[in-house]
C-alpha cells in the first residue's frame, strides 16, 4: 500500500507536466499561426490608385522634363526606381506592341524602353513621344494575400492634343518600408 501512495504524487506530477506541455505547445502553435496571417500585407484600392496617381505624376514628369531640356536618365532613373520592384527581386514588364524584344526583365531593358539610346534593344524610348499620362481607368483590381492586380485602360494626350489609349495590367506588391511596387506590368495599345 506504501508503495501505491508513493506512486500515486509521482504519477499525478507526470500527469500535470504533461498537461503543462500539451499546453504550452498548443499555445506555440496557435502564435506561429497568428504571426503567418498578421505577416500577410493586404493591399487597398485606395493604396492602388494614390500609386497610379503618383506614377502618371512622376510619368509626365519626364515629359515636362524633356520639353525643359532636363536630364531625362536621372527623371526616368528616379521614376523606375520609384515605382518598379527591382529592389525587391524579379521584375517583368511587357512592352507593347513590339515584336522584337518585347519582355524586359531587366532595370537596362526598361529604362531603355522609357528612353532609348541602349544598342542592345531596338526601342525609340516611349518618352520621346511627348504623350502624357492623362488618367487611369481600372477596369478592376484584385487585392489578396500581399499582391494587388489592377487592369484597365491608361489614357495619353501630346503637346498636339492628340489622344491614344493603351491598356494595362500591372501587379503590385509592397516592399519591407511598406512602399507599393510593380513587379509585373504589361501595356499595349488595344486589339482592333
Amino acid at each position: 500500500m506504501r508503495t501505491i501512495q508513493r506512486r500515486l504524487p509521482l504519477a499525478i506530477l507526470f500527469l500535470l507536466l504533461l498537461a503543462i506541455i500539451a499546453i504550452l505547445s498548443i499555445s506555440c502553435t496557435q502564435h506561429q499561426k497568428t504571426n503567418v496571417n498578421s505577416n500577410t500585407i493586404t493591399i487597398k484600392e485606395s493604396e492602388v490608385v494614390n500609386f497610379q496617381k503618383e506614377f502618371q505624376i512622376s510619368y509626365n514628369a519626364i515629359i515636362q522634363g524633356k520639353a525643359n531640356n532636363e536630364d531625362i536618365t536621372r527623371l526616368t532613373t528616379n521614376h523606375i526606381e520609384d515605382h518598379y520592384g527591382f529592389d525587391m527581386g524579379k521584375v517583368m514588364f511587357k512592352a507593347g506592341n513590339r515584336i522584337d524584344s518585347p519582355f524586359r526583365s531587366t532595370y537596362e531593358g526598361l529604362l531603355s524602353y522609357y528612353i532609348g539610346n541602349n544598342a542592345l534593344f531596338d526601342d525609340e524610348g516611349i518618352v520621346n513621344s511627348n504623350f502624357r499620362i492623362i488618367d487611369f481607368k481600372n477596369e478592376g483590381i484584385i487585392n489578396d494575400d500581399g499582391f494587388a492586380v489592377a487592369m484597365g485602360q491608361m489614357s495619353f494626350e501630346n503637346d498636339k492634343n492628340r489622344k491614344r489609349t493603351e491598356n494595362y495590367t500591372m501587379i503590385l506588391k509592397k516592399d519591407d518600408s511598406g512602399t507599393l511596387k510593380m513587379i509585373s506590368h504589361k501595356i499595349a495599345e488595344p486589339t482592333k
